[in-house]
């Protein structure tokens, strides 16, 4: 029981598949400019998609994101607004550098930031929801594999952006022009320094939305509880500096030795959890925190000869979380169940909250082009105006605008052309794109519950997994046909590569949770 980190990994690769083939779908819209199905699909997107299946698959979303406290849906809300900017300035990426460097270099900038920066913040910022810091992972030998892995996946990402610039700059020099016809290498990495680090401020805004999870599960454990007879009370989430503070004091009573020389309110549950401190340890701790780890140490100790319900519960990242599956186990509750119906959809959400955060940036853009391109109109129209008719849009893999969509033609060169726009196609073809970008993330939230403590990993997997199918969609689409052997060898190389780095930041998740290689093959073969 607890985290199958190849699942995890199974579920981002998902999460890339969906990511890879959105734009699919929006082929075949016709005579729609870009901001107005791209608006469309977005509202799928952001706003159906996230509260209907966060309705269906959870419990009460609307009280669990009501009880959150200002800050946390603040910092999830505004990160998501920080990766709609960087989305929207993707295109500014593709057109100075071209889409195959591009791409590269943005989404290994957004790699790097979103996985590493979490982990690093949280050695300044102990409230950062994230569980160990950066130094504390480096310093076990899982996590220097899991690290390892992030690092080969960067590699592989430097490897296929390095096939794109092969790839680009074999290109026959008219076709060069017409593809990268403004290519400035200063301005696009500078560009796509800012998009990289804008788009990883979904990596961000999920961590900031770590608490939302948390009660979301919580809450779904306490209605089956109340359901089946079970009376449980949720105490609240402790203040984080606080319960550090009385672990500090705990440690200097005696228990230094057990906690080490930087002894955290983490530690102390994980040393309780391991057995390393027993509840008689903790018994004299007084004030209202002291007697809630000392209850809970008591409980867990009548429960941890259950295997698989104590890697369920040492796994719960938060707590409240924790007294109160503990309290369900002791009353009789099966919380193996409970955890195997809920806990893939514990992070839904929390996409309501970020997803609502880009939704704005983007609604915000594609309103003010609507108004300058005088589009808004093709929402309701049965049919195109003249001056729209010989209109291109395009939207790349991140919906970024390319600026020549949406600039009026000569309306003397659509004169004969067939104005009339299929409406209910567009809206399906566009739900369809919405509602397939709108899993990614899903797939995401789905895989993030299985990688245990390098959950940190999960934005580097889900962008190496961007790019292998991002690439597959590629090769389909014979964006590669005409490049040379080097160029073809490279980017197969890069998906290899990027490839194992997935295998890597697995294996090294299941060695944080004491799996040996052997259990691994059983893991995988059964």
């Amino acid at each position: 029981m607890g985290a199958n980190p190849f699942l995890g990994v199974f579920f981002h690769w998902l999460g890339g598949l969906a990511s890879g083939s959105f734009y699919v779908p929006y082929k075949g819209v016709k005579k729609w400019s870009w901001e107005t199905y791209w608006l469309v699909g977005g509202f799928f997107s952001w706003i159906i998609c996230p509260w209907v299946l966060s309705s269906l698959l959870t419990h009460n979303v609307v009280g669990v994101l009501g009880q959150q406290s200002g800050s946390t849906l603040f910092w999830t809300y505004f990160f998501g607004a920080m990766w709609g900017f960087g989305g929207l300035t993707f295109g500014l990426t593709m057109r100075y550098l071209g889409m195959s460097l591009g791409m590269g270099v943005a989404l290994g900038y957004c790699a790097a930031f979103g996985t590493l920066m979490p982990p690093i913040f949280k050695v300044f910022i102990p409230s950062v929801p994230v569980q160990e810091t950066i130094v504390q992972i480096a310093s076990t030998r899982p996590g220097q594999i899991t690290l390892g892995g992030v690092a080969v996946c960067l590699l592989g990402i430097a490897i296929a952006a390095l096939a794109g610039l092969t790839k680009e700059r074999e290109m026959p020099e008219e076709q060069k022009k017409k593809a990268i016809a403004e290519f400035n290498f200063t301005k696009g990495i500078l560009v796509a320094t800012f998009s990289g680090i804008m788009s990883a401020g979904f990596s961000f805004a999920l961590t900031a939305g770590g608490p939302i999870k948390a009660d979301s599960l919580k809450a779904c454990f306490l209605h089956e509880a109340a359901a089946r007879g079970v009376a449980i009370q949720d105490k609240g989430r402790l203040d984080p500096i606080a319960a550090d503070k009385a672990a500090v004091d705990l440690a200097a009573l005696g228990l230094s030795a057990k906690l080490g020389v930087k002894p955290t309110f983490g530690r102390l549950i994980e040393a309780i959890e391991n057995g390393t401190v027993t509840s008689m340890d903790v018994a004299s701790s007084g004030g209202g925190i002291g007697e809630r780890w000392t209850a809970y140490a008591t409980g867990f100790e009548k429960i941890k000869t259950n295997q698989d319900l104590a890697t369920i519960i040492k796994d719960l990242k938060d707590f409240s979380l924790k007294e109160v599956a503990l309290g369900i186990a002791l009353g009789g509750g099966d919380v193996i169940a409970l955890h195997k119906k809920y806990d893939l959809w514990q992070g839904l959400p929390v996409l309501v909250v970020v997803l609502l955060g880009g939704f704005t940036t983007n609604f915000v853009w594609c309103v003010l082009l609507n108004l300058k391109n005088r589009s808004g109109y093709q929402y309701f129209a049965s049919h195109l105006r003249p001056e729209h008719a010989a209109l291109v849009a395009s939207a790349n893999a991140h919906g970024s605008v390319d600026e020549n969509a949406g600039a009026a033609k000569s309306a003397a060169s659509s004169v004969g052309a067939n104005l009339k726009i299929p409406v209910l196609a567009n809206y399906l073809f566009s739900a369809l794109a919405g509602t397939t970008w709108y899993f990614q993330f899903f797939f995401y939230q789905m895989g993030t519950t299985q990688m245990g403590k390098f959950d940190f990993a999960s934005w580097t997997l889900h962008m190496a997994s961007i790019i292998i199918f991002s690439t597959i969609w590629g090769w389909i689409f014979h964006e590669w046909k005409g490049a040379s052997r080097k160029a073809h060898g490279l980017i197969a190389v890069g998906i290899a590569t990027l490839i194992l780095s997935t295998v890597v930041i697995g294996y090294g998740t299941l060695r944080n949770g004491g799996q040996t290689l052997h259990d691994v093959i059983k893991m995988v073969f059964g």
